[in-house]
């Protein structure tokens, strides 16, 4: 008896070839015929069921965006978080440039911290409805380290992603420098985050704040990408996210939430204040651990 794969096939040739008989093969080329393309059909299912079998065994890790950002080659994934943390470093420090300096935007000092939330909220939504197909729109090396930790992202590819994240940083911080100029006169001006030394304990605020915000952050981006959630819109749910805790914590701390988003606009600002770094110390920690604690306490509560 034909497959039915076999005798469509037979049946297209049957329609170009009126001559050719479906019936069993009585002549040598038609034998011939017919082995043929029963071995090639064979061939091809057995191979397809190898490749079931060892996509069962030996299942694809997912990433935090984007269920085909691992299939991507490494240099386009790097590439896509290099892009993606420019925008974000760009887009939302540069909404603070333009509140401090009312000659650039004249009623930007009137919008405060508002207006910078949301732009901070919107750069990311962009950056990741840009990329998050190619490498998962991390943006963060605190997210990076976090979906590593949680068994989400490969461990080999954290080196190459938060590398690229921190040149993209850097290439935003000087593309702001060079387009404002002497315009921002200091650092705060480009949009390095520093902590509110008009708190009791400015350091101890700040990093506390930064263990918080990012704790909010990093489980809204594990949850709402997780296979188990029904959420169909997580990268609006990332971005809409990101705005509150800027509003709650920026006068804290700046609510940095990324190591990468303080690294470019600090870089950049070395030309106004030498200094510059001595609080990043806060901006690397505080993130990080936040990063950690929202993946430790996600993977025990999927565990129960």
């Amino acid at each position: 008896m034909k497959s039915p794969s076999l005798y469509n096939f037979l049946l297209y040739i049957r329609f170009f070839r009126p001559d050719f008989s479906i019936s069993e093969p009585r002549h040598e080329k038609q034998l011939l015929l017919f082995h043929s393309l029963r071995v090639l059909s064979l061939h091809s299912r057995s191979h397809s069921t190898d490749n079931a079998a060892n996509s069962l065994n030996n299942p694809r890790p997912t990433c935090s965006m984007g269920a085909d950002s691992l299939e991507r080659t490494l240099s386009a994934s790097i590439l896509a978080e290099a892009y993606g943390t420019f925008v974000l470093t760009l887009l939302g420090p540069m909404s603070i440039t333009v509140v401090n300096n009312p000659g650039l935007f004249p009623i930007g000092p009137s919008l405060g911290l508002g207006f910078i939330g949301l732009a901070f909220g919107l750069a990311l939504f962009i950056g990741i409805a840009s990329v998050s197909h190619v490498s998962g729109a991390h943006f963060n090396p605190a997210v990076t380290l976090s979906l590593a930790y949680s068994g989400r992202f490969p461990k080999n590819r954290v080196t190459p992603y938060v590398v690229a994240q921190l040149v993209g940083a850097a290439l935003a911080g000087f593309a702001q420098l060079a387009m404002v100029g002497a315009a921002a006169g200091r650092a705060a001006d480009l949009g390095t985050t520093v902590p509110n030394f008009a708190l009791p304990l400015p350091y101890f605020a700040a990093l506390l704040g930064e263990v918080i915000g990012t704790f909010i952050l990093v489980m809204t981006v594990i949850g709402s990408t997780s296979p188990s959630s029904t959420l169909h819109w997580g990268s609006s749910a990332i971005g809409l996210s990101l705005a509150p805790i800027i509003w709650a914590i920026g006068g804290v701390s700046g609510a940095s939430l990324n190591p990468a988003r303080t690294f470019g606009p600090s870089l950049a600002s070395l030309v106004f204040d030498a200094s510059v770094f001595n609080t990043y110390w806060i901006y690397l920690v505080g993130p990080i651990l936040g990063g950690l604690l929202a993946a430790e306490i996600y993977r025990r509560m999927e565990v129960r």
